[in-house]
């Protein structure tokens, strides 16, 4: 239930605070005076946009509230305008609006002559439904089912990632064993190559040897 609209500024309006009684509560007044300024009031909490003023705040607070966002029951819903930007508020704590919007759904719905939230709303049509068929014990046992689902259905796809690294593992390890096989490794080989690499080294050395020999020997002859 909306208990509090509290306006610390909005548009021409500052510095009000409306207690709301449990039941129906009308405000009446000339044209003019800022009845529908209330009404916008709260939709500025609920994300309405539009061009807002430097400043701009307001707060609703709400009594027997039974959310996951509520504390005791108690549920407070703010926005601010400040350097050009609107910031959101739930329980006093920074929130996006998507977080401020899903505090408030179910708790708050505004009537106009051509919006109405609740039925724009297409998560709200089933909601209406379930309501009305009265099966909330059903759709209990449904979210734990549904849940346990999705997370088995996390683990499949986690065994299936497995295997399919496990059979890529595997085909590399086929292709070096064939790679293996065709070398047709000898025992002693390696030693063999080593030793062979070594002689072919050191020829390349004695090679490189010789050549600085035979120019020295030529630059000496040259007269």
């Amino acid at each position: 239930m909306l208990s509090k609209i509290k306006i610390g500024k909005f548009l021409y309006i500052k510095d009000i605070e409306l207690e709301l009684t449990d039941g129906l509560n009308v405000f009446t007044g000339e044209t003019g005076v800022g009845k529908s300024l209330i009404v916008d009031a709260i939709s500025f909490v609920l994300g309405k946009k539009g061009k807002y003023s430097e400043g701009d705040y307001v707060e609703l607070s709400f009594e027997n509230v039974d959310n996951q966002y509520a504390e005791d029951g108690l549920l407070f819903l703010a926005r601010e305008v400040k350097n050009g930007k609107s910031y959101y508020y739930v329980n006093g704590k920074r929130a996006t609006l998507s977080t401020l919007k899903e505090a408030s759904e179910g708790i708050i719905a505004i009537h106009g002559q051509h919006h109405q939230q609740a039925l724009f709303n297409r998560k709200e049509h089933i909601k209406m439904l379930d309501k009305y068929a009265q099966i909330d014990d059903l759709l209990e046992k449904y979210r734990k089912l549904y849940k346990e689902y999705k997370s088995l259905e996390k683990e499949e796809q986690e065994l299936i990632q497995q295997q399919s690294n496990r059979l890529r593992e595997l085909d590399i390890l086929k292709y070096q064993l064939q790679e293996l096989e065709e070398a047709d490794l000898k025992e002693g080989e390696k030693q063999q190559l080593e030793e062979k690499y070594n002689y072919l080294s050191n020829i390349l050395k004695i090679k490189e040897a010789v050549y600085n020999a035979s120019w020295n020997l030529a630059e000496m002859k040259t007269p």
